[in-house]
């Protein structure tokens, strides 16, 4: 998926291998979190300084930790079929 602006899915996304999520403009906010998606493989959010905010809602028991960019300043990670336990990570104040 590669997006622009806010990007917001509106409809269940299922993808069984390994899933890029990457934004092409400043300050974007990747909002994948409103749906009980199912990504099967790795998720990596591509982060060229553009990702401000990160919502992630996956519904996969195979779910592990996506690879997370740096500087962002919202992180929302739910993971409703397995925990998770996340890397040391450092969010940033806008």
């Amino acid at each position: 998926m590669s997006a622009g602006w806010r990007d917001h899915a509106e409809r269940v996304l299922t993808i069984g291998t390994t899933t890029t999520l990457t934004v092409t403009a400043a300050l974007t906010t990747i909002d994948v979190s409103t749906q009980a998606n199912v990504f099967g493989g790795l998720i990596t959010v591509t982060n060229n300084g553009d990702v401000q905010d990160l919502l992630i809602r996956n519904n996969s028991g195979a779910a592990g930790v996506p690879t997370l960019p740096a500087g962002m300043r919202n992180l929302t990670l739910t993971w409703n079929s397995v925990g998770l336990v996340l890397p040391a990570l450092t969010l940033t104040a806008i």
